[in-house]
C-alpha cells in the first residue's frame, strides 16, 4: 500500500477493513496503460473490432487468428485469458469478455417493453462474471475499457458504466480473497464518454448497487509509474458489523383494501410517517381482465413451449436447432410485450392519476424499491408483483413482501438465534402421498444442488414418502429450522378452515394450530405446491380437496401461528420450475440476503434458465416483511 492510500484509508474511514475496492476512470488508451490483466470484449462469430482490434496489433494478430477459429464464442460473460507476457504490452494476461450475439446486445429501444431491463441484466451478468474469473486466478489489478459503448452497440456510457458496475461488484463480494484490495481501472478513450461514465458511477452509488462505494479524489495507482489519477472511488467489499439494534430499511407501505361500503381504500406509508390515504372506485373490470388475460398467456404460453420442447427432443441439425431457438426467442419476446402490457394497464386502472397522482409519485421513489402491500382477502388475488409503471415489472425490479389483515389473535413471532456457524437449516419434505414422483426426483435434485453450493454452508434433513408421518416432521420442526420446504399437497377444508393445512403421508394434515404449538415456528415456510389427477376432489375423505396452492386462510393461520415468511404460488408451477426458484432462492438466503431480495434474484434467475414465457417465476408470492433476513438475529 502506497502512501497516498493509506491516507485516503485512514481519511474515509475505511482502515482495518478485510477487502477492499478501488475503481478510476482513465482518460486514454489502453494498450498505453499498465496492469495484471487488459479487458476487451467480443461479439460471438465477429472480427475482433475496438479495443480489441488495438490490443491485437500489439499481439501479432493472436486475437484475431484465434476468433477466427471461434475460441471465443462463448455465451455472454464468458472470458478467455490470453498470455500476453511475450507483447510489448504492459500486462500479462489479456482477459477477451464474450458480450453475445452483436444483435441483442445493442442500444436498447425504450419503446419496446422490457428492452432497458434485457440490457440492465446483461451488463450485470458480464460484469460479475468477469470479476468472479478475475478473482478465481488471482488478478486484482484489472484495467478494462467500458463495455457496449462504442460504434457498435452504442449504449449509453452513464447506463453501461452503472449495471455493469453493479455486477462487478457483487462479483468481488462473492469471490475476492480475504485481506485483498482489488483494483479496476476504466480506461476510455473517447473524453465526451467520461461525464456519462461518471453519472453511472454515481446512480450505482446512489441506488446502493455497489455497497459503500465513495469518492476519494485523486490518487496513484498499484503500479510503479502510474501517477495520479484524477478520478477514484474506494469502498468495502465486506460488510461492517452493524450495532445489534438496528432501524428498519428505508421502504414503503402500501395499503389496499376494500372497504365495507364497496369503496377501495388506497393508502401509502413511508419510513415512519403517513403519507396519504385516498379513496376510489374499486376498478373490478379490469383486475378481472388482466386475471384471465394472464391465465390465457400462461395457457398459451405453455402449449407453444411444449411443441418446441417436443420438436427439439426430436433432434436434428444445426439449422433445425437454430430455427427451434428463434421460436423460443419470439415466444419469449411475445409473452414479455404481453405481461407488460398488462402490468401497465393494471397499474393506471389501480391508481388513477387524477385520484391517486400523490401515491404514483411515491411509488417512484428509491424507497419502493422495498414495498410492502397491506391487502385484505379481496385485493390480495390481484396480481401486484406484475405491475409496472414504466420502470419494469414490480416483482423482477423491487423487493415485495405481502401483508394480510389478520382478524384475531396474532402471535408475535419468536426471537430466533443463529446459527453459531452461520449455517441455513432447511428442513425439507418432498412428494408425502407418493403420487408425485417428478417433483420427488427435483426435491433431490434441490437436496444435491444445496450441498454443492459454493461458498455458503446450508444444513439439510429431507423427508421422502412414506416416511414424511406426522410425529416425524413435528419432531424435526421443534428443532428450529430456518426454513420448511414442503413439496406437495394443501387440504382445504371450506366448512372447518382450522382443519386445512399439508398433507402428510398416510393421510396426515399439518394445521396451523400443529405450527402454533412450536416453541420456534420456521422463519420461513415455502409451499412448492403441486396437482395431480390421481386424487379428484371427491375422493378426497371428510369433505375436502387437495389443492395445489394453500388458501388464504390457511397461509393467515400460519402467519398467525407466528411463522415470520411465506412463500407460495398463485397458480401450479412444472416440477422443474420450482425446483430453480427453490435452490435459487436459499442460495442468496444463504448468503445472507434478504427474503424479497431472494426471491427477487431467484425470479430472475430462472427466467435466464428457463426464458420469460415459462411463467412459473412469475407464480410465486412472499408474504411477509421482504428486508427480513433468515441469518441475522431479530432485533426489531
Amino acid at each position: 500500500m502506497n502512501g497516498r492510500e493509506e491516507l485516503l484509508l485512514r481519511s474515509t474511514g475505511l482502515r482495518g477493513v478485510p477487502r477492499r475496492f478501488v475503481l478510476r476512470l482513465v482518460h486514454g488508451d489502453l494498450v498505453k496503460r499498465r496492469a495484471e490483466c487488459f479487458v476487451v470484449n467480443h461479439y460471438p462469430g465477429l472480427r475482433v473490432s475496438g479495443a480489441a482490434r488495438a490490443v491485437d496489433q500489439y499481439t501479432g494478430g493472436m486475437l484475431s487468428a484465434m476468433a477466427a477459429r471461434g475460441v471465443f464464442n462463448g455465451p455472454p460473460g464468458a472470458v478467455y485469458f490470453v498470455p500476453a507476457i511475450l507483447t510489448p504490452l504492459a500486462t500479462n494476461i489479456i482477459a477477451v469478455l464474450s458480450l453475445g450475439e452483436y444483435e441483442r446486445f445493442l442500444r436498447p429501444d425504450v419503446g419496446v417493453p422490457g428492452a432497458v431491463q434485457f440490457i440492465q441484466e446483461r451488463l450485470r451478468q458480464i460484469g460479475h462474471s468477469l470479476a468472479v474469473a478475475c478473482a478465481e486466478v488471482k488478478l486484482r489489478d484489472v484495467a478494462s475499457t467500458l463495455h457496449g459503448t462504442g460504434e457498435s452497440a452504442q449504449i449509453d456510457p452513464a447506463l453501461a458504466m452503472q449495471y455493469f458496475l453493479a455486477g462487478y461488484w457483487q462479483g468481488l463480494k462473492e469471490s475476492g480473497e480475504p485481506g485483498q484490495t482489488y483494483w479496476l481501472t476504466l480506461v476510455e478513450i473517447d473524453g465526451s464518454k467520461l461525464e456519462g461514465v461518471r453519472a453511472g458511477i454515481a446512480a450505482a452509488i446512489e441506488a446502493g448497487q455497489c455497497g459503500d462505494l465513495q469518492p476519494v479524489g485523486e490518487m496513484a495507482g498499484p503500479q510503479a509509474g502510474d501517477g495520479l489519477i484524477p478520478w477514484a472511488w474506494m469502498g468495502n467489499l465486506d460488510t461492517i458489523q452493524e450495532p445489534r439494534r438496528r432501524f428498519l430499511p428505508r421502504h414503503l407501505r402500501l395499503g389496499a383494501l376494500l372497504e365495507g361500503s364497496g369503496q377501495f381504500k388506497l393508502s401509502i406509508i413511508g419510513t415512519g410517517s403517513a403519507d396519504q390515504v385516498v379513496f376510489d372506485r374499486y376498478p373490478r373490470p379490469a383486475i378481472d381482465d388482466a386475471r384471465q388475460l394472464l391465465a390465457e398467456t400462461r395457457q398459451q404460453a405453455g402449449a407453444a413451449l411444449q411443441q418446441i420442447a417436443q420438436a427439439e427432443s426430436a433432434g436434428g441439425d444445426g439449422e433445425r436447432a437454430a430455427l427451434l431457438a428463434g421460436k423460443r426467442a419470439k415466444v419469449d419476446a411475445d409473452v414479455r410485450e404481453r405481461v407488460t402490457a398488462l402490468g401497465r394497464t393494471l397499474y393506471n386502472q389501480l391508481f388513477n392519476p387524477d385520484v391517486a397522482a400523490g401515491i404514483r409519485q411515491r411509488l417512484a421513489t428509491k424507497d419502493a424499491q422495498i414495498l410492502l402491500l397491506r391487502l385484505d382477502e379481496n385485493t390480495a388475488g390481484i396480481p401486484w408483483e406484475l405491475l409496472d409503471d414504466g420502470s419494469g415489472l414490480f416483482a423482477l425490479t423491487r423487493r415485495m413482501g405481502r401483508q394480510l389483515e389478520l382478524v384475531g389473535q396474532v402471535r408475535q413471532p419468536p426471537s430466533r438465534p443463529v446459527d453459531s456457524r452461520g449455517r441455513l437449516r432447511v428442513l425439507l419434505v418432498a412428494n408425502p402421498t407418493g403420487d408425485l414422483p417428478a417433483i420427488e426426483e427435483e426435491s433431490r435434485r434441490i437436496l444435491s444442488a444445496l450441498y454443492a453450493l459454493p461458498g455458503v454452508e446450508i444444513q439439510v434433513k429431507a423427508f421422502f414418502g412414506a416416511e414424511v408421518r406426522r410425529r416425524y416432521v413435528m419432531a424435526a420442526l421443534n428443532e428450529r429450522y430456518d426454513v420448511f420446504h414442503f413439496a406437495g399437497h394443501a387440504y382445504y377444508h371450506p366448512q372447518m378452515p382450522a382443519e386445512s393445512g399439508l398433507v402428510l403421508a398416510g393421510g396426515d394434515v399439518l394445521t396451523a394450530d400443529m405450527m402454533w404449538s412450536l416453541a420456534e415456528p420456521p422463519a420461513l415456510v415455502f409451499f412448492n405446491g403441486c396437482e395431480t389427477a390421481a386424487t379428484p376432489a371427491d375422493r378426497v375423505a371428510g369433505g375436502g380437496r387437495l389443492s395445489s396452492e394453500l388458501p388464504l386462510g390457511s397461509i393467515s393461520a400460519l402467519l398467525r401461528a407466528g411463522t415470520r415468511n411465506f412463500v407460495g404460488t398463485q397458480w401450479p408451477v412444472e416440477d422443474v420450475a420450482a425446483a430453480e426458484v427453490a435452490i435459487a432462492c436459499y442460495a442468496e438466503l444463504a448468503r445472507g440476503e434478504s427474503v424479497g431480495e431472494a426471491l427477487r434474484r431467484a425470479r430472475l434467475r430462472t427466467i435466464e434458465a428457463l426464458g420469460f414465457a415459462h411463467l412459473s417465476w412469475a407464480s410465486y408470492v412472499l408474504y411477509g416483511s421482504p428486508w427480513n433476513r433468515l441469518l441475522e438475529e431479530d432485533v426489531f
